[in-house]
């Protein structure tokens, strides 16, 4: 359920309250996740309770984190794919998707879905990327809404 519980996290970070139990509804289907899979729930979830409007999203397999960078400085929350290894939580290798909270040049953090609350696991950008892409490509998933109000400045 971690593709499921990963785009939920990031609907509500965007908000999008209609997109609220995605997760429950997609546990009575038959497991894992991939683009076209997640497409097809999505659609079948938005007819199915009558979701209007229709949230809009991108999904994106590459290596390119261009779309990370810019997903996170419009203030959205993308939704990727993440093989572990970190030893934090995953010692070997794992087919995972969890949230992107941060990336620059020289750090990343992800907000997994199996942990705390609030809990960020950082590693390097370099080890990210090997992270995300797994030694072939990345996937995210993207929510293309207007994200949360910038903190306030004093």
């Amino acid at each position: 359920m971690c593709v499921m519980s990963s785009i939920e996290m990031a609907a509500r970070w965007s908000n999008l309250e209609s997109m609220r139990g995605l997760r429950d509804w997609c546990a009575k289907e038959p497991g894992g996740g991939w683009p076209e899979k997640v497409d097809k729930q999505l659609a079948k979830y938005v007819k199915e309770f009558q979701v209007t409007p229709k949230p809009n999203y991108i999904q994106y397999e590459g290596k390119d984190p261009q779309i990370l960078k810019t997903a996170l400085d419009t203030g959205r929350f993308p939704a990727i794919t993440y093989s572990g290894r970190d030893k934090v939580r995953y010692s070997g290798s794992i087919a995972h998707m969890v949230c992107l909270a941060h990336l620059d040049d020289t750090y990343a953090a992800i907000w997994d879905n199996n942990g705390k609350p609030g809990e960020l696991i950082w590693m390097s950008t370099k080890e990210f990327m090997d992270r995300w892409t797994d030694g072939s490509s990345g996937w995210t998933f993207i929510w293309i809404s207007p994200p949360p109000p910038p903190l306030p400045i004093r």
